[in-house]
């Protein structure tokens, strides 16, 4: 997506650090403006300072955010209440749980859903 800036994000680090750094092993990185691992620096999601330390990295603004995650606190919640667009993807279908007070920007079933359709 031309005019994007892309992050990736990695949880508690004694538990996700080795994913983090196989996506720098498998040449990944480079698809990436902004790596953000959660053990250097001492906060992640769905502390706010997480989200606001991306966009700092990435020179966003939160309206011209998108956060996309299938967790509804982490990656909806969070993200709305700094006015972040919040993609919530529902890779079984199942739609939002009947209880749930959540309501994402979006919802999608696979990241396929926001390329460009070719044609």
């Amino acid at each position: 997506m031309e005019g994007t800036r892309r992050e990736a994000g990695a949880g508690d680090e004694r538990r996700r650090r080795r994913p983090a750094c196989q996506g720098r092993t498998l040449a990944l990185s480079h698809r990436f403006d902004h790596i953000q691992i959660e053990g250097e620096h001492g906060f992640g999601k769905p502390d706010e300072r997480a989200y606001l330390h991306a966009m700092q990295a990435l020179g966003v603004t939160a309206p011209e955010t998108w956060m996309i995650g299938d967790n509804l606190e982490w990656e909806v919640v969070a993200p709305q209440r700094l006015g972040i667009y919040a993609i919530w993807i529902d890779v079984h279908g199942d739609g939002l749980p009947p209880d749930s007070t959540v309501k994402p920007d979006r919802i999608i079933r696979s990241l396929t859903e926001l390329l460009p359709r070719q044609g």
